[in-house]
């Protein structure tokens, strides 16, 4: 912070901070401003965004309030800021807000009473205004202002919240009752206090239906109300708002007739009706599909812990959706290829309703509304024509919709080049006939098209760069030619413009794409011509697939070449890294649109088109590398094809090595263990080729190769291997490095699998020493050595040194992961198992219902896992009844 300004508020941003923090956990978050420890997580789930560590929350609120000072200074005082008078305002500010951290009174006014919160914060304040010199008045209450501001605007989402508004509630609820005692004079005002707590309460209730709404997916945005054409089919699709029995409807119809436009509109009156769910579904392939199901699973919060296949990740979304109490819902599958894509992946409920769009007439009529779009009737093309040009030549506009079939797309493209040129429609035709003779374009697949939509789609676009300077030109011919080659739902739009999410540090986000600014610039007047659209939040920017498709059918060889290494560099630009490691939602949404551009990429065979590979090798091995991390190894997988293609394309490579060992992880994360070990084998022989003796690589590569053997079953191979990977880490990298931990751990669980028991435990206990003097005592990796160790201990029959190792990793997993993380179900099932064997059958048989309960929740109760607890619980129950029973007869 090089600003004096901010460094003169930077105290105030901290306590304000602090404040966030405890209305965000009344019972921690507070205390970790005082311990400096990350405050990213607590604060991120108040704010609902992205943030930093402690330093950047702070710096990101000290921001806010500098910005505030300055620009009050600009309009009041015009001279420079007095620095000593703002420090002195500052330091009585941040005396108030330590006055108010603990003040539910005051959390609950800014929830029920925003527009007074002011007004109390100057309450509060006045006595500390008296404090300080008359000339440091305006910056006191400009500070004020702008803390009361940011509370507000924050107050709502804080989980305390809730907690103050019952208690409240309660009070009153003493209070009607102690006046109910009293005489008959007393009860209108115990009415009045009824009517406050109603009304108290539906607001608590309304709050926690907004926290409780999901809208998910990347829902194309309503075009502008002056731009938008009633359709009679908007009519039967609204049926489904009114008629929650409705069964699921499709929307039929050509590429740019409106069906996305129409469907767009209904989700947008649920979302405004506050309904549960509104999801907007990619419903281009069965991968897209599939991945968009798996995230919404973790939108609603459905356990994934143990990293289950998507197959049943979507099982136990659909369980959910069925049982979860009836509610208005919407789920919208976007232009769907054709209706065996989503043959088992239509989820049922009550009040839940369906919708789909596709091109494909085929096979809909068993069980789905089948809604027809077509294109405009004549007098809606040529009133869209004229009320959009602003001219009044019927004529033409009836000649141009003619010449355009009418074609929703089209009429709007071509309304839009004749409004932005300043061309009259006549002008217009005549330009339509011109360009044509310059560029002949293939025509479009399907009778319904005109030859003229292509070209009209083509000229939109050219006219439109063609108007732009040369960097921004440049710019946005690389941003349309990326969109044209990647997945159809579109891309993030941080992607193509840097400038809608700087970064706090000085990283050039942009370096591969020119100047930031030129990629703003371009994407803007590419959305206000009308190319390219944009999702409903502006997070998704998209081109039209019919403008998408005239765009690759126009290009030559050498413009497709260029649109290839367009949409390579755009991928290779993409840094999951920039999130931070705790920060799991947002580098999971990342590597997920990156799989999914790269699926679309690989699929129009885009790579075989580059000169240069490095961009394109990066992205695939970022992708890899992040989905192991995030378990989106089976979404990952499915570019395997790709990753063997570019590999016979490119050769050997440390990088195409890597790509071809991170393969191998996720053949073996599929079970497919025999591929797995080939694929290990083959890069480690070309490693030893190509690298030093003893390079990191090779010896990663043995450690992997040992794992596959483990769980391929060759556990002899694997113990032989782990040996000597452990012997030339200790003797390379030394006995503490943590690679070096990682094969002793490795070793030790291949000894147990073997029945050497003693080495395992042995080894086991030496890592753990080891990890605990490197890594933290509750580090992920040293809690496994732990689990592991104890399960050394069971099989022994050190029952007692098994359960105490038990219990220590369940109590740093709960506080680490939380109960219902798969790591922390594992270790409560050992520990019942453990207290079984051991004889200690009441504290079993609780831990047994306590888990059974939740996998009745998490996977359902006739799920192969609920039953295995479930049975294990009723024969604990029954030896237990069989010793009371044989106690008694004693």
């Amino acid at each position: 912070m090089g600003d004096p300004l901010l460094m003169t508020v930077v105290g105030v941003g901290a306590a304000l901070t602090k404040v966030f923090l405890r209305a965000c956990d009344a019972v921690s978050a507070a205390d970790l401003v005082e311990d400096g420890q990350d405050l990213f997580g607590a604060l991120s789930r108040v704010s609902r965004r992205s943030a930093g560590s402690k330093d950047q929350i702070e710096s990101g609120v000290s921001r806010a309030l500098a910005a505030r000072i300055q620009e009050m200074h600009k309009h009041h005082c015009g001279q420079d800021i007095d620095r000593q008078l703002l420090s002195g305002a500052c330091t009585e500010v941040e005396i108030i807000l330590n006055e108010i951290a603990d003040d539910g009174e005051l959390l609950l006014s800014a929830v029920l009473n925003p527009d007074s919160l002011p007004a109390v914060f100057h309450s509060r304040a006045s006595q500390r205004r008296m404090n300080i010199e008359e000339r440091a008045e305006p910056y006191f209450d400009e500070l004020i202002d702008a803390v009361a501001a940011q509370y507000a605007a924050l107050a709502p989402w804080f989980p305390r919240f809730k907690i103050e508004a019952f208690k409240s509630i309660l009070s009153g609820i003493d209070e009607i009752q102690e006046n109910s005692r009293l005489s008959l004079d007393a009860h209108a005002v115990t009415q009045d206090k009824i009517d406050t707590l109603s009304s108290k309460f539906d607001e608590v209730v309304r709050h926690e239906n907004k926290l409780s709404r999901v809208f998910f997916g990347s829902r194309p945005n309503v075009v502008a109300e002056n731009r938008f054409v009633e359709r009679s089919e908007q009519e039967h699709l609204n049926a489904l708002i009114t008629n929650p029995t409705k069964q699921p409807t499709v929307l039929v119809g050509m590429r740019g007739c409106g069906k996305t436009q129409l469907a767009s509109a209904l989700a947008q009156q649920c979302e405004d009706k506050n309904w549960s769910l509104v999801a907007w579904m990619n419903a281009g392939s069965p991968e897209s599909i599939t991945s968009d199901l798996v995230e919404l699973a973790r939108e609603l919060k459905i356990d994934t812990s143990d990293q289950p296949a998507p197959k049943t990740i979507i099982r136990r979304l659909f369980n959910r959706l069925k049982s979860a109490d009836p509610s208005d819902r919407l789920i919208v599958f976007d232009n769907v290829e054709d209706i065996n894509d989503i043959c088992g992946l239509v989820p049922t409920g009550n009040g839940l309703r369906v919708v789909a769009t596709t091109t494909n007439d085929k096979g809909w009529n068993y069980q789905w509304d089948t809604i027809r779009i077509g294109v405009f009737d004549r007098e809606k093309s040529i009133d869209y024509l004229l009320t959009a040009t602003k001219f009044d030549d019927r004529d033409a506009a009836d000649a141009l919709a003619d010449r355009l079939g009418d074609l929703p797309l089209a009429i709007a493209q071509a309304a839009a080049t004749a409004r932005n040129k300043d061309l009259s429609l006549a002008w217009y035709l005549q330009r339509l006939d011109s360009r044509g003779e310059e560029l002949v374009i293939r025509p479009i697949p399907g009778d319904e098209y005109t030859d003229d939509v292509a070209m009209v789609l083509w000229m939109a676009v050219e006219d439109t760069v063609d108007s732009m300077k040369n960097g921004t030109k440049e710019m946005a011919r690389r941003q349309l030619r990326a969109l044209a080659l990647l997945a159809e739902s579109g891309v993030p739009t941080r992607w193509l413009d840097p400038t809608v999410e700087q970064l706090d540090d000085d990283e050039t986000h942009g370096a591969l794409w020119g100047t930031d600014e030129d990629a703003h610039d371009a994407l803007t007047e590419l959305i206000h011509r009308s190319i390219v659209h944009q999702s409903a939040d502006k997070a998704t920017t998209m081109l039209h697939r019919l403008q998408a498709q005239v765009l690759r059918d126009s290009w030559s060889e050498e413009e497709r070449e260029q649109a290839c290494e367009s949409a390579a560099a755009l991928l290779g630009s993409v840094d999951i890294d920039r999130f931070r490691a705790d920060d799991s939602d947002a580098r999971f949404q990342e590597t997920r649109n990156l799989i999914e551009h790269l699926r679309a990429f690989g699929a129009q065979d885009c790579f075989l088109h580059l000169r240069d590979y490095r961009h394109f090798t990066s992205a695939l091995c970022r992708a890899f590398t992040h989905a192991r991390d995030l378990g989106l190894v089976p979404e990952v997988f499915a570019l395997k094809e790709l990753v063997n293609t570019l590999h016979k394309q490119v050769g050997d490579s440390r990088e195409t090595l890597s790509l071809l060992a991170q393969l191998a992880y996720a053949h073996m994360y599929m079970s497919d263990y025999p591929t797995a070990i080939r694929l290990y084998k083959q890069v480690l022989n070309t490693c030893e080729q190509i690298l030093e003796p003893n390079h990191r690589d090779i010896l990663s590569t043995r450690n992997d190769l040992a794992y596959a053997y483990y769980w391929g079953d060759h556990t002899d191979e694997a113990i032989d291997l782990f040996k000597q990977v452990l012997d030339d880490r200790t003797r390379i990298l030394s006995s503490d490095h943590e690679d070096t931990l990682m094969t002793g751990s490795y070793l030790a669980l291949a000894y147990a699998d073997d029945g050497q028991l003693e080495r395992a435990i042995a080894l086991g206990e030496q890592v753990v020493k080891d990890r605990d003097r490197v890594l933290k005592p509750d580090h992920k990796h040293t809690l496994v050595t732990r689990n592991n160790l104890a399960d050394a201990y069971k099989s022994v029959g050190r029952l007692t040194d098994a359960i105490k190792m038990y219990e220590y990793v369940l109590e740093a997993r709960i506080r680490t992961l939380g109960n219902t993380h798969h790591h922390t179900r594992i270790t409560r099932n050992d520990l019942a198992q453990t207290y079984e064997q051991a004889g200690d059958l009441p504290k079993a048989i609780s831990m047994y219902e306590d888990l059974h309960n939740d996998h009745i929740r998490i996977y359902g109760p006739d799920h192969e896992k609920t039953i295995e607890v479930r049975d294990r619980l009723e024969a604990a129950k029954r030896e237990l009844e069989q010793r009371e029973e044989d106690s008694a007869a004693e």
